[in-house]
């Protein structure tokens, strides 16, 4: 995973080290979970998060180790928000993901949380499959205050 800030790409360790991010207990048990459940560490299908570079602190390298390659962590997503709504950039902030039940799962995440789901934050999913109505939403104004998050799918 990886993001754009100010024009510039970032790698998930480069994100997790400008952040200071460590998952939380609770994000930490669900990608222990997910690994025993996906038989993640056999040696053949080993979470490559746990293999950072040296050159990067032993905090990063610890987070990175807690985070499964596999799940895309949700709040490590909200960190990045905070980064960028701190930046006061006026725009949108597109989050691209890897598939149509995730465009959908980081909205009604995030329009739950009582922070992004508050007046500051525009939530949208954007699919060629939506309906007209709801892809032209993306390019509906916002107030100043308000940052437009459009969650889309990647490529492949």
């Amino acid at each position: 995973m990886w993001f754009v800030a100010s024009f510039a790409a970032y790698f998930l360790e480069d994100a997790c080290r400008m952040l200071n991010f460590v998952p939380s207990a609770e994000s930490r048990k669900r990608s222990r979970d997910k690994d025993k459940e996906d038989g993640v560490g056999d040696e053949d299908d080993e979470n490559l998060n746990k293999r950072v570079s040296d050159e990067y602190p032993v905090q990063v390298r610890n987070a990175m180790a807690q985070l499964n390659e596999k799940e895309i962590n949700f709040e490590l997503i909200e960190k990045i928000l905070d980064y960028v709504k701190g930046l006061e950039i006026s725009g949108a902030v597109l989050v691209f993901l890897p598939g149509w039940n995730l465009i959908f799962a980081l909205p009604r995440h995030l329009q739950q949380h009582p922070v992004y789901g508050g007046a500051n934050y525009c939530i949208l999913p954007l699919h060629s499959q939506l309906p007209r109505e709801d892809q032209r939403r993306v390019f509906d104004s916002v107030p100043p205050h308000v940052m437009k998050v459009n969650a889309l799918i990647v490529a492949s």
